[in-house]
């Protein structure tokens, strides 16, 4: 079967786990202002708004309330057909499995009184995720290609670390601070976003990484501006400028993104721009006739009956490209997509 065009990896990927959840995510940003509490302590309430401290039910009622109705929604809108192929298999249990992760996470951080909440924030998330993925609505699977709530899910709940506090994740630091050294079982230490050649993110196992959790909210710039952090020695290094080559957005200094190769202050591309990459291409295109170093044209994706070649994670398709990957195919609907 095909790889995996608009579904739900665009959605748990790029909709919620962007949004919401990451496992050891290298962000990077530029300089944040966030409060800091020499003591550790919580940041001043002026720094906090309206955030109070979370409900009882408050991380249980935040995982099911998005990532929850995009797997219900799945469950409703996909055909036994649907449901037969790798494509579901893998993006229904991916979703699935995210919601368990989700609140265990989220609700450690409240047991440990490290988050406030903002309640308007919440419902206007819940809000958003119950009238996309809504019964009737199911072509919105295949076609959402951002969170559907904008920025209020990352400004549901609000981190309270200053400088210093032990932290398990970005997500229990103020705004501008960056959790460093945390393991699953063992806290870091909310800092300012470190400087080319010091440590950042989630510490390192036995060579490894030990799968250690943040939840994506509020802002939290994983290094100093113009570096990175890269994933594998988990250390800030050089962030690509302005001009310079790239493979991917991640390798470019904030706010630049990695175009034709190249890092700079393009967005992808509508159809009729050229590409190199699917990522060249608005979430709506796919990036057609590239091969090495040669350009090609993003174009739109096409609808049921189209022609596409099998790949994996990417396709023609507006659904799914019924192809095994490399061999020629047929786009069909997939979860009620056109």
């Amino acid at each position: 079967m095909s790889g995996r065009s608009a579904l739900v990896v665009v959605v748990v990927a790029g909709a919620f786990a962007s949004v919401v959840l990451a496992c050891e995510e290298d962000s990077t940003a530029g300089p944040g202002g966030g409060a800091s509490a020499g003591d550790g302590g919580a940041a001043a309430d002026g720094a906090l708004g309206a955030a109070r401290p979370p409900p009882p039910a408050a991380a249980g009622d935040f995982c099911q309330k998005t990532l929850g109705v995009v797997v219900g929604a799945l469950a409703a809108c996909c055909t036994a057909e649907d449901k037969a192929t790798q494509d579901y298999r893998f993006s229904h249990d991916l979703a699935e499995a995210f919601i368990p992760v989700c609140r265990s996470t989220l609700e450690a951080s409240v047991a440990k009184k490290r988050v406030l909440y903002r309640g308007d924030a919440g419902d206007a998330c819940f809000a958003a995720y119950a009238a996309t993925y809504a019964p009737g609505a199911c072509a919105n699977i295949t076609q959402t290609y951002a969170d559907p709530a904008g920025t209020s899910c990352r400004e549901a709940f609000v981190g309270v670390g200053g400088e210093g506090a032990p932290c398990m994740g970005d997500h229990e630091c103020v705004d501008g601070l960056t959790c460093v050294g945390y393991t699953k079982e063992v806290d870091g230490a909310c800092k300012a976003p470190p400087a080319i050649g010091e440590a950042c993110g989630a510490a390192r196992v036995d060579g490894g990484s030990d799968g250690a959790v943040s939840l994506e909210f509020g802002s939290h710039p994983a290094c100093a501006v113009g570096a990175r952090c890269e994933s594998l020695e988990r250390r800030c290094v050089k962030a690509a400028a302005s001009g310079e080559r790239c493979g991917f957005d991640d390798e470019c200094a904030e706010p630049l993104r990695c175009v034709l190769g190249v890092c700079g202050t393009s967005g992808p591309g509508g159809e009729g721009a050229k590409c190199l990459r699917a990522d060249d291409c608005t979430p709506d295109c796919f990036c057609d006739g590239a091969a090495g170093n040669t350009q090609g044209t993003c174009a739109k994706k096409r609808a049921a009956g189209g022609s596409c070649t099998g790949a994996t994670f990417v396709s023609e398709c507006v659904g799914r490209c019924d192809a095994k990957p490399g061999e020629p195919g047929t786009c069909v609907s997939f979860c009620g997509s056109p």
